[in-house]
């Protein structure tokens, strides 16, 4: 793992220990750790109130401790920045985040994203490998920027969802608009998407399309809180659900894993009663095993 050195520097007495100190702890850093939100909380309020005390007690000597006070938030910043908080949703259940800056985020289930301690202050970056959808609050300082595992997604304001999954294997990476305007990109090529439009990553290609009637139709029904599928083949289904529910769907070889089915279920649905859906639709069963369900 790598740790972060720096040469020996001598500051002057006329500068803040506090800045000694955060300097002394951003070389002790060897890899970016994962904190709560509490301890984010308690962190900011110690650097504001440690700079208000300093220029408080120090008026006659204003433009000396101003440049301390800015050089103490500048060393604070940087080193809060290797700092960064995770959220999950568990295998089969959705949930709701809500962020610093009024952001809301749903996270279909084992979908986890991570962002920066200083988020909705100094930026607005987002990691994501899963399904999410988000209802972003307005900045125009501070862009929205999800990176996904093919995509990178910035926004300013507006509603849309990604999936987009590190194990991608028949799940193609997407990004759907409801509202407002999204700019996406990949390795090779960007893209604008206005409400209605969804862009799928194929063979490493931004495939553009539209549809007025956007929110039934797709996969995701984030109001009626519904997961939707229409005429997608039984290999695309079995594969979004082991996602979703973390678990494996091995598929006989006599089964047709291109036969098309269409259905849906709620979110709290768990994955024993969508397989019993589908068996009874398609004339087929199944059973647990010890790595998950075999289609049989």
């Amino acid at each position: 793992m790598k740790t972060y050195n720096k040469k020996e520097i001598h500051i002057d007495n006329s500068i803040p220990d506090d800045l000694q100190s955060v300097w002394n702890l951003s070389g002790e850093i060897t890899q970016k750790p994962i904190v709560n939100e509490q301890e984010t909380e308690r962190a900011l309020d110690s650097i504001w109130n440690t700079i208000d005390d300093k220029v408080e007690s120090k008026k006659t000597y204003t433009i000396r401790y101003l440049v301390a006070a800015v050089t103490l938030i500048t060393a604070a910043v940087s080193f809060l920045n290797f700092f960064s908080i995770q959220k999950n949703a568990l295998p089969g259940e959705i949930s709701v985040i809500e962020l610093r800056d009024g952001t809301n985020i749903t996270l279909m289930g084992n979908t986890i994203i991570e962002y920066p301690l200083l988020f909705g202050i100094t930026n607005r970056d987002i990691i994501l490998d899963g399904h999410a959808h988000f209802d972003v609050a307005s900045n125009k300082k501070l862009p929205f920027i999800v990176s996904s595992p093919s995509l990178e997604t910035q926004v300013l304001g507006t509603i849309f969802e990604i999936e987009d999954w590190e194990d991608n294997e028949s799940s193609e990476s997407s990004v759907l608009v409801h509202e407002g305007i999204v700019e996406v990109k990949n390795e090779i090529e960007e893209i604008v998407l206005h409400e209605g439009d969804e862009v799928t990553l194929i063979e490493n290609e931004l495939l553009k399309t539209h549809s007025d009637n956007h929110n039934k139709n797709h996969m995701v029904n984030w109001e009626e809180e519904r997961v939707n599928f229409k005429n997608i083949s039984l290999k695309n289904l079995f594969k979004r659900l082991s996602l979703q529910f973390d678990t494996t769907i091995e598929i006989s070889t006599h089964i047709d894993e291109e036969e098309r089915v269409s259905g849906s279920y709620r979110f709290d649905t768990s994955i024993e009663e969508i397989l019993i859906d589908v068996a009874m639709v398609k004339n087929f069963s199944f059973k647990k095993t010890n790595n998950g369900y075999i289609i049989q």
